[in-house]
């Protein structure tokens, strides 16, 4: 048997996979594979279908309708749906970072990195 490392990119790819996990279970989330950095992700709140995209490198989410609003001229119904993207995006953001603080997203990498090593040699050496 050879001895495979655990890296700091499995360590990413393993962050994604549960922060993208979180997303679909707790906020039933629809993603899809976009292109370099960023994947497309809708979430229904209430009556509002909120589009938008997730960052792989920053582990957060950005809807299109929570770009702040300038100037006059805005229905009451567009300003609703602005604050509820806001909304949305700050709970959503929120539930995230507090995945990402807790000791299941591996808050200090080096010393898990050192860890699941040292456990994969362990059984190696059996």
């Amino acid at each position: 048997m050879t001895k495979k490392k655990y890296t700091k990119t499995q360590l990413k790819k393993d962050q994604i996979a549960m922060v993208l996990e979180t997303l679909v279970d707790e906020f039933d989330a629809q993603i899809e594979d976009a292109d370099g950095g960023r994947m497309d992700i809708m979430i229904v709140d209430g009556k509002h279908q909120f589009h938008g995209q997730f960052s792989r490198r920053d582990l957060d989410v950005t809807f299109f309708d929570s770009i702040p609003l300038h100037g006059d001229g805005f229905s009451a119904a567009q300003i609703a749906r602005h604050k509820a993207s806001v909304a949305l995006e700050e709970k959503v953001n929120k539930e995230l970072r507090l995945l990402m603080a807790s000791e299941a997203m591996f808050a200090h990498e080096e010393a898990f990195i050192n860890n699941m090593n040292k456990e994969i040699q362990e059984l190696i050496n059996g």
